[in-house]
């Protein structure tokens, strides 16, 4: 079974990025996609995270380790 590359996955109304450290996890082409305002709506991440992904603030939500969402 080949994997589909995010390109040819279309868009995405959220992404949930438990975190960005590795390539297994987050390889070039998927911080491409979650870059891509256009086709992903929003990414909910920790806040480490967040700060490496190339989004604004309005579109990414941060998840802290006690449950608390900060907008």
């Amino acid at each position: 079974m080949t994997p589909e590359s995010p390109a040819s996955l279309g868009t995405f109304d959220a992404v949930l990025l438990s975190h960005d450290h590795h390539a297994d996890n987050l390889d070039l082409a998927g911080r491409a996609l979650v870059a891509d305002e256009a086709r992903v709506g929003r990414v909910v991440t920790t806040v480490p995270s967040a700060r490496r992904l190339a989004r604004p603030a309005s579109t990414t939500r941060f998840l802290e380790l006690g449950g608390t969402l900060e907008l």
